[in-house]
C-alpha cells in the first residue's frame, strides 16, 4: 500500500548562500557528474528549494563539493554543519501542509509573510500525443514503437512494488470476495490493471466470473447517467444468470442474491467479482446497496467481491467525514492509490525498450532521467506533486526522441528534455 510522501521543503543551505553572497551557479560549477558535466541549475533549484537530491550523482559527492566551496568562500564552520536541515519555518513563509489518506498532499496557499516564498509552477503542456516518426525509429535503430501499444500481454505491464501489491490485492478479492478500491490518476496504469485481471484469470482458468457495468454514458453532473444501484445489480444478474431483470429494486435485488447464492453454491462453483471502471461516478446509494451484497455469505464462503476504480474524486466518495452515512461500507474498504512512477523511472523505461531488445543506454543519456522528473513535477508553494505517471511519461518521452533525431543528437539528453 501506499505510503505518505514527505512535504518537500527547501534546506537551510539556501539561506546560507544568500546571505554570503554565493550564486547557485557557483554551487553547480562545482560539482561534476558522471558524465563530466557540472550539475545543472535545475537540479541546484530542485536541491535548494525542495531537497530533492539528484539521482544521477552521489550524494556524498555533491555535499562534498558545496562543503569545500562554503569553506573557501569563508562560510563559518557552524553555518556549514546546519545547511542539509530543513529551512525553518519562519523563513520559508508557508503553512504546514496536511497529508491525505493513500499518499497524496493538500496543496495550501501560502500565509502572508515578510519572506519570499516559492513560487507556484505548472506543469507545461506537452501538446498532443504523437507516434515515433520512422525517421526516429531509424535513428535509434528501433523496429517498432515501445510506446505505442506498449502492453499486449501480462509481460508487457510494468509493476513497481506498491502495484504488485495492488495486483495480487485484485486477483485475492477476485477470488475470495472483499472490498477494495484503486484510485489513480489519468493515465497511471488503472485500465492496464483492470485488463490485466482479466488476462491473468483466463490465464489460470480461475473460476471467477467478472461483472462490469457499462460506463460509456457516464455523465458525473447528472444523477440520471452516474452508476445507479440497478445498473449494477443488472450487470451482476448479466453476468451468471439468464434470467431477466425484475423491475422493483427490491425484488431485483433479492433475484440476484438466489442468482449468486446459486452460482457459488458448491466447492466447485464459481467465484463472482463485481468490477467497476470510473466508479468515482457512482452513486452514493448505490454504495449502500453493495454493502449489502457484499455480507452475503454462503457458509463462511463470500458470494461477491467487488473492485473499484477510479479517479481522485473516488476518495471523496470513501470520506467519512463527507458521507457519514455509509461510514459502515466505507470501513469495510481497502483503498489501494496508484503512485507516479518517480524512483522508477529508470526501470519503467528499461522495461519499455528491453521489451523490444533496445538497450536503454542506446537512447538516453543519464541525465535525461532527471530532466524527465523535473518537466513532470508541479509545484504549489512548497508541495510537490508528481506528474510521473506511464501515459505522461510516455508522451514525452517519444516527443524527446523525435526532437533528438531531428536535431541529430545521438541520445535523449536533459537538454532535449528542457527544450521541449
Amino acid at each position: 500500500m501506499a505510503a505518505h510522501r514527505d512535504v518537500y521543503q527547501p534546506i537551510a543551505l539556501k539561506l546560507v548562500l544568500a546571505e554570503h553572497g554565493i550564486r547557485q551557479a557557483e554551487v553547480g560549477e562545482r560539482v561534476t557528474q558522471p558524465n563530466g558535466r557540472r550539475l545543472s541549475r535545475p537540479a541546484i533549484n530542485q536541491l535548494i528549494n525542495f531537497g530533492l537530491w539528484p539521482v544521477t550523482t552521489p550524494r556524498a559527492e555533491i555535499e562534498a563539493a558545496i562543503v569545500a566551496l562554503l569553506q573557501e568562500r569563508g562560510v563559518p564552520e557552524g553555518e556549514i554543519a546546519t545547511i542539509w536541515q530543513p529551512l525553518a519555518a519562519d523563513h520559508k513563509g508557508i503553512q504546514p501542509q496536511h497529508h491525505l489518506p493513500g499518499g497524496g498532499a493538500h496543496l495550501s496557499r501560502p500565509r502572508a509573510s515578510s519572506h519570499p516564498t516559492a513560487v507556484a509552477t505548472e506543469i507545461e503542456p506537452i501538446g498532443e500525443p504523437e507516434m515515433l516518426y520512422p525517421e526516429t525509429r531509424s535513428h535509434f535503430k528501433i523496429f517498432k514503437d515501445p510506446f505505442k501499444d506498449d502492453v499486449q500481454s501480462s509481460q508487457d505491464v510494468f509493476l513497481s512494488a506498491d502495484q504488485r501489491y495492488i495486483r495480487e490485492a485484485m486477483y485475492t478479492v477476485s477470488k475470495h470476495g472483499g472490498f477494495l478500491a484503486v484510485i489513480g490518476e489519468s493515465g497511471s496504469g488503472k485500465t492496464t490493471l483492470f485488463n490485466d485481471l482479466y488476462e491473468r484469470i483466463e490465464a489460470d482458468r480461475a473460476k471467477v466470473i467478472v461483472a462490469t457495468p457499462s460506463v460509456v454514458d457516464i455523465d458525473l453532473d447528472s444523477s440520471k447517467t452516474r452508476l445507479t444501484a440497478r445498473r449494477v445489480l443488472e450487470s451482476i444478474l448479466s453476468a451468471i444468470s439468464s434470467e431477466r431483470p425484475r423491475q422493483s429494486m427490491q425484488r431485483l435485488t433479492e433475484q440476484v442474491k438466489g442468482a449468486l447464492a446459486q452460482t457459488t453454491a458448491s466447492e466447485s462453483g464459481h467465484s463472482v467479482v463485481l468490477m467497476v471502471e470510473e466508479a468515482h461516478s457512482l452513486l452514493p446509494a448505490t454504495l449502500k446497496t453493495l454493502k449489502r451484497l457484499l455480507e452475503l455469505k454462503a457458509g463462511h464462503r463470500f458470494l461477491l467481491g467487488v473492485i473499484l476504480i477510479g479517479q481522485p474524486e473516488l476518495s471523496d466518495l470513501l470520506d467519512e467525514s463527507r458521507h457519514p452515512e455509509l461510514r459502515e461500507v466505507i470501513r469495510r474498504c481497502e483503498v489501494a492509490t496508484l503512485m507516479p512512477l518517480d524512483a522508477h523511472l529508470e526501470q519503467y523505461v528499461a522495461h519499455k525498450l528491453q521489451r523490444r531488445n533496445v538497450d536503454p543506454a542506446r537512447v538516453f543519456a543519464p541525465d535525461a532521467y532527471e530532466a524527465i522528473r523535473i518537466r513532470l513535477t508541479q509545484r504549489h508553494g512548497l508541495t510537490v506533486a508528481s506528474q510521473l505517471y506511464p501515459l505522461m511519461v510516455n508522451n514525452l518521452i517519444v516527443k524527446a526522441m523525435n526532437q533528438a533525431a531531428r536535431i541529430g543528437e545521438d541520445l535523449v539528453t536533459a537538454d532535449v528534455i528542457q527544450s521541449l
